[in-house]
C-alpha cells in the first residue's frame, strides 16, 4: 500500500518560477490509514526578504502569522538542508504503482512548487494526487454542510486542517 505524504508549502506568491518557498511541512500516513500520522516534519527556510517587494496580501499574511520573522530567525534552515532531509524522508520507489502520493488541500499548488524548487524530490511522487479540495467539492455537491476554514497560513496547521476536513468528509459519506 502506498504512503501518503500530506504536504503544505507556504510561499511568497502563486507562481513557482518567480516566488520563494518559505515553509514546508509533511505528515506521513498510509493510504489504508490516511488520518493516522506515522511521522511529521516541518521546516522554515532561511532567507533575506525584501517584504515590500511582495504582493500586499502576502505581506500582510506572513507578517501577521510571523513567518517572515521566522525566516530570519535562528531556527530557519537552508534550502539545501531541507532538500537533503526531504530526499531522506521520501522513498525512491521504482514501481510507479507503489510510489508515495501527495495529499493536501489544492495539493497541485504544492506539487508545482516542489517541481520548481525540489525537482528530485518531486520526481519520487506518483502522478496521482489525494486532493482534499476535490473531496470537499464532491461532498458539497451532495449536500455536506460547509466545513470551517482556518486562516493560519502556516504549513503544519494547514495540513492538520486538511486531514480533519478529509476525515469529516469520510465520516459524512
Amino acid at each position: 500500500m502506498p504512503k501518503l505524504f500530506w504536504i503544505d508549502i507556504e510561499t511568497t506568491g502563486l507562481v513557482p518560477a518567480c516566488e520563494d518557498v518559505l515553509e514546508i511541512a509533511l505528515v506521513e500516513t498510509d493510504l489504508s490509514a490516511p488520518f493516522e500520522p506515522i511521522s511529521s516534519r516541518s521546516w522554515v527556510i532561511r532567507c533575506d526578504l525584501d517584504i515590500g517587494a511582495y504582493d500586499p496580501v502576502v505581506q500582510k499574511m506572513h507578517t501577521d502569522n510571523g513567518l517572515f520573522v521566522e525566516c530570519r530567525g535562528d531556527k530557519a534552515v537552508s534550502w539545501a538542508s531541507v532538500n537533503t532531509e526531504l530526499l531522506a524522508i521520501v522513498p525512491k520507489v521504482e514501481d510507479r504503482r507503489a510510489r508515495p502520493i501527495l495529499a493536501g488541500s489544492s495539493v497541485h499548488f504544492d506539487r508545482d512548487f516542489l517541481l520548481e524548487h525540489f525537482p528530485v524530490v518531486a520526481a519520487r511522487f506518483s502522478h496521482v494526487l489525494y486532493d482534499v479540495s476535490a473531496i470537499k467539492l464532491f461532498c458539497k455537491s451532495l449536500g455536506i454542510p460547509p466545513l470551517p476554514k482556518g486562516e493560519a497560513h502556516s504549513a503544519m496547521p494547514d495540513i492538520l486542517e486538511s486531514m480533519a476536513h478529509s476525515k469529516e468528509c469520510h465520516s459524512w459519506l
